[in-house]
C-alpha cells in the first residue's frame, strides 16, 4: 500500500505547485497593468527619420511636415525647423536650444518643460500650445501667437512684466508664469470677451497692446493638415 500513497502524495504537491505559479503569474499581470499605466519615460532614439527629417541635433528641416509628432526627451539643439508643420506635437523636455522654430506651427503642441533657450520663436503659432515650466532664456518670441498658451512657471521673461524678449508676442486667454491672464491683444484679435486695458489681472505692467494682424492663412490651414 505504500507505493499509491506516496503517488498520491505527489500529486498533490504537484498540484500545489501549479496553483502558485498561476497566483505569481496574476500577480506579476496586476503589476505589469499597473506600471503601463504610468506616465511613459521612454527616450527619443536620436537619428529617428520623421517623413524625411532626421530628428537630431542640427538637422536641417525647413517646412518639414511633422504633424502630431513624438519628440519627447529628443535632442534638437541648432535645429532649422523653420515653417515646419509641429501642430499637437509631444516635445515634453526636449532640448531645443538655439533652435530655429521661426514661423512654425506648434498649435496645441506639448512643450512642458523643454528647453528653449535662445530658440527662434518668432512668428510661431502657439495656439493652445503648453509651456508649462519650459526654460524661454533668451528666446525670441516677437509676433508669436499665444493665444490660450500655457505658460504657467515658464521663465524667464514671461512675467506680467514682460522682457524684450516676449513683449512683442500677441497675448489672448494667455496663463503667464505667475499663474495671471494676460488678455492684453484680445480687442484686437477680434475677442470682445476678454478685458481691455492691460493683463487679465488689471496690470499695465504687460505694456500696450500691440497691432495684431490676423493669423496667416498657411498657419490655420497646417492645423487641419
Amino acid at each position: 500500500m505504500k507505493p499509491p500513497r506516496l503517488a498520491l502524495v505527489l500529486v498533490v504537491a504537484v498540484a500545489v505547485a501549479v496553483v502558485g505559479c498561476g497566483a505569481d503569474d496574476s500577480s506579476d499581470s496586476s503589476g505589469n497593468s499597473a506600471t503601463s499605466a504610468e506616465k511613459p519615460t521612454r527616450k527619443f532614439e536620436s537619428g529617428k527619420v520623421i517623413n524625411g527629417c532626421r530628428i537630431e541635433p542640427s538637422t536641417k528641416c525647413p517646412g518639414a511636415d511633422l504633424h502630431e509628432p513624438f519628440l519627447a526627451n529628443a535632442d534638437l539643439r541648432f535645429a532649422n525647423l523653420s515653417r515646419a508643420i509641429l501642430a499637437k506635437g509631444n516635445f515634453y523636455i526636449a532640448i531645443l536650444v538655439r533652435a530655429d522654430l521661426s514661423h512654425a506651427n506648434l498649435q496645441g503642441a506639448n512643450l512642458s518643460g523643454a528647453d528653449l533657450t535662445g530658440a527662434n520663436l518668432s512668428g510661431a503659432d502657439l495656439t493652445g500650445a503648453n509651456l508649462k515650466a519650459a526654460h524661454l532664456d533668451q528666446a525670441d518670441l516677437t509676433g508669436a501667437y499665444l493665444y490660450g498658451a500655457n505658460l504657467s512657471l515658464a521663465g524667464p521673461g514671461v512675467r506680467q512684466t514682460l522682457l524684450p524678449n516676449t513683449a512683442k508676442a500677441y497675448y489672448c486667454h494667455t496663463t503667464m508664469s505667475d499663474g495671471s491672464t494676460n488678455d492684453r491683444d484680445c480687442a484686437q484679435a477680434g475677442d470682445t470677451t476678454a478685458h481691455t486695458g492691460g493683463s487679465g489681472s488689471g496690470s499695465s505692467d504687460a505694456g500696450a497692446a500691440t497691432t495684431v494682424q490676423p493669423k496667416p492663412p498657411l498657419l490655420r490651414d497646417q492645423s487641419h493638415h
